[in-house]
């Protein structure tokens, strides 16, 4: 999970947990998703992936100056690995959207992320 070697991550399960009690923290987790068949046998998926980093919004201006880098770091994070660590063929278009987030009825601030990504298959289809 790459998100989690972001400066100052204190959690980013594999798995997206009921609540989280350590703040920031960051989840990820599928939005929608494609298949494409190619041909006999290979395909490609497209998927948007959701990554939300949440920060506690105990003291506004603190949680907005701490959330605002989040925004550039994800992103270089991408630029570097644009494979994501080889779970992917290519990731192509990163959209995000800073504001309130809510987790488990609970209210934060942070940053939104979807990443449109691209998985070639071949054979087994």
């Amino acid at each position: 999970n790459k998100v989690a070697t972001l400066p100052g991550i204190k959690a980013a399960p594999s798995e997206p947990p009921e609540g989280m009690g350590q703040f920031p923290f960051a989840v990820t987790y599928p939005k929608n998703g494609s298949f494409r068949l190619e041909s006999a046998g290979f395909g490609t998926y497209l998927h948007t992936l959701i990554c939300e980093i949440h920060v506690a919004r105990v003291i506004l201006p603190r949680a907005i100056s701490q959330t605002i880098p989040y925004i550039e770091s994800f992103i270089q994070i991408v630029l570097s690995d644009p494979q994501l660590g080889g779970t992917v063929t290519s990731a192509n278009v990163i959209r995000y959207e800073f504001g309130r987030l809510v987790w488990a009825g609970e209210e934060h601030i942070g940053v939104r992320f979807e990443v449109d990504v691209k998985i070639l298959q071949e054979g087994g289809v």
